[in-house]
């Protein structure tokens, strides 16, 4: 065996092995540690970078968060507000038709008390021993 050994080294010459010894440790030191400084460094940067993105994103959700929040109490306030709106406009339309009514009761008194007016001038009149004319009560009704 040593003899196997022995021919396959003395086969080429010393710098080929040399050589070959440079390029497997280059090889090596490439592979294992040489280019993991730069990798490293690159690799916190953008660790750095990643985090800060995080924390502005955290911000922003927050923030966010927030709005949603306030527009959320913006909008009940306005719901409370419609719901009075419209308990306002009830009351008011009730309101409406009671005065409605209470004017449609006033002209039908109005209308029975010009009535009423009339039969007693009319009865005066007719009672009236001198034979005055008496005058109109639309006169003082106000009406033409």
């Amino acid at each position: 065996m040593h003899d196997r050994l022995k021919t396959y080294f003395t086969r080429y010459s010393g710098t080929v092995y040399i050589m070959l010894a440079i390029l497997i440790i280059a090889c090596g030191w490439f592979i294992f540690g040489g280019g993991n400084d730069s990798d490293h460094k690159r690799a916190v940067e953008h660790m750095e970078r990643v985090k800060e993105e995080q924390r502005n994103s955290l911000e922003l959700n927050q923030a966010v968060k927030t709005s949603i929040e306030r527009s959320a109490q913006l909008n009940q306030q306005a719901s409370e507000r419609i719901v009075r709106a419209q308990e306002y406009q009830q009351q008011t339309v009730a309101r409406i038709d009671e005065g409605t009514k209470r004017l449609d009761q006033a002209a039908a008194i109005l209308e029975r008390n010009e009535r009423l007016i009339e039969r007693v001038e009319q009865g005066h009149q007719a009672q009236s021993p001198n034979g005055t004319a008496t005058t109109s009560p639309k006169k003082y009704m106000g009406t033409d």
